[in-house]
């Protein structure tokens, strides 16, 4: 009778074997290029000092296709969910701002208008790093990402080195692309 190991001997091993290094968290980014008129000079990279993120998601509906007494299961429209973000608000960026600015392209309160897709819709990448926090472990590429919404985060706190700000992502489309 073989004996199966049961402990957590194989999990960061000594020695020479990384075959099951455990997940960190916090060890990750979201980057986009934000629109260019929101932009300083239009090429301006959006690095976010994450404090969480949910990462992206892909899902399909069913469709049942009824046969005599029996249904059986199809594959339906596939759905992306969208991305809630929190990350860290430094006095000395202007995330917030490039936010505010990108969030207006989508809609704008003073004039009640809804900005056109074109105009609002990015690409961006998630990236998830090893423990030493350089080497990529895994990325996911966001197609047509937009801040559907943006919570600037609660101020006063005491003993609060930064605000941490809350952002909502929709995305159209996302792309596992693995290790890079």
């Amino acid at each position: 009778m073989a004996i199966i190991d049961v402990s957590a001997r194989h999990i960061a091993p000594a020695g020479s074997s990384v075959a099951f290094e455990p997940q960190r968290t916090n060890n990750f980014r979201i980057r986009v290029s934000p629109p260019g008129n929101v932009a300083a000079n239009g090429r301006e990279l959006l690095q976010f000092a994450t404090h969480s993120v949910q990462f992206p998601t892909e899902n399909s509906t069913e469709i049942d296709i009824p046969y005599g007494n029996e249904t059986r299961k199809v594959a339906g429209r596939v759905t992306y969910p969208n991305i809630a973000l929190v990350f860290k608000d430094f006095v000395d960026k202007k995330v917030l701002e490039i936010l505010v600015a990108w969030r207006k392209l989508v809609y704008d309160p003073v004039t009640g208008k809804i900005g056109y897709a074109w105009q609002y819709k990015r690409n961006g990448d998630c990236d998830k790093f090893g423990p030493d926090g350089d080497q990529f472990v895994r990325r996911w590429r966001l197609l047509g990402m937009w801040p559907s919404s943006l919570d600037p985060g609660v101020a006063g706190q005491d003993n609060v080195a930064q605000t941490l700000i809350n952002v909502t992502f929709t995305v159209d489309q996302v792309r596992y692309i693995g290790r890079v």
